[in-house]
């Protein structure tokens, strides 16, 4: 027996008002630790640009950014900084940082909160985009790195006195015990193609970022099984996005 049209009508208006009460975003809907990476290019000195960090936002329009950036292949690892954001119902929303050693970026909010895509919104002084994703792990320990990452890396590597295109794909293994990582890395700098064998020491610190001894800065995301991460080699602005097997 089907339900009468006055009940289906009913239940539809319903099930629109629920959606779109989900579909609409506060500041609340940013809470919590968030890892980034962004990449692209500050202009003025023509700079090659990446980062990686973490903002972790209190749900109530403040902001804690950590990051580590290349500029031109020149690593630097500026003072944790504070930002304000604001968010729209249409869950656009934008993050402030200038004044404290940031910028600012137009955001859009996706997946329910889970990510952000931002534009720089410095037109004159900076070219970039960035990437956010929630983590939801804590208090993280060599062993969630434990066992078998693959990973794929972009960008630009100094030789001499000009940038060659890189790119980079490599299979590694992380053992917690001995805290090293090994593996295979192949890169493809301006159509030359090596391999690589990868042997080096990891260490795994309290705020969930990973670094590896005088080669990478990567920010744990989600549950802990993939990061953002970037190579911290003078001369490097290469970054990319490792996930576990």
């Amino acid at each position: 027996m089907k339900p009468p049209v006055a009940v289906v009508f009913v239940i539809a208006f319903s099930v629109l008002a629920i959606s779109k009460a989900q579909a609409e975003c506060t500041l609340a809907t940013l809470n919590g630790p968030y890892g980034f990476h962004a990449h692209g290019f500050n202009l003025g000195g023509e700079e090659r640009f990446a980062a990686v960090g973490f903002v972790t936002f209190d749900g109530k329009g403040g902001a804690d950014i950590k990051i580590v950036t290349s500029r031109d292949g020149v690593i630097r690892r500026p003072a944790p900084f504070t930002a304000r954001y604001d968010v729209n119902k249409d869950c656009t929303a934008t993050i402030d940082g200038r004044g404290t050693g940031g910028n600012l970026q137009d955001m859009v909010i996706v997946d329910g909160g889970n990510e952000i895509r931002s534009l720089v919104r410095e037109p004159s002084q900076a070219v970039w985009h960035a990437l956010y994703k929630k983590r939801t792990v804590e208090g993280c320990t060599a062993d969630i790195m434990d066992g078998s990452w693959g990973y794929s890396l972009q960008g630009a590597i100094l030789q001499g006195e000009s940038f060659r295109e890189a790119a980079i794909m490599g299979w590694v293994t992380f053992n917690a015990k001995t805290g090293r990582l090994t593996g295979t890395e192949l890169r493809n700098v301006g159509g030359e193609l090596v391999t690589l064998n990868v042997d080096t020491t990891y260490t795994v610190n309290l705020d969930c970022t990973v670094e590896t001894a005088g080669l990478s800065y990567s920010a744990l995301l989600g549950n802990g099984s993939e990061t953002f991460l970037m190579r911290t080699i003078d001369g490097w602005v290469v970054s990319g996005f490792p996930k576990k097997q």
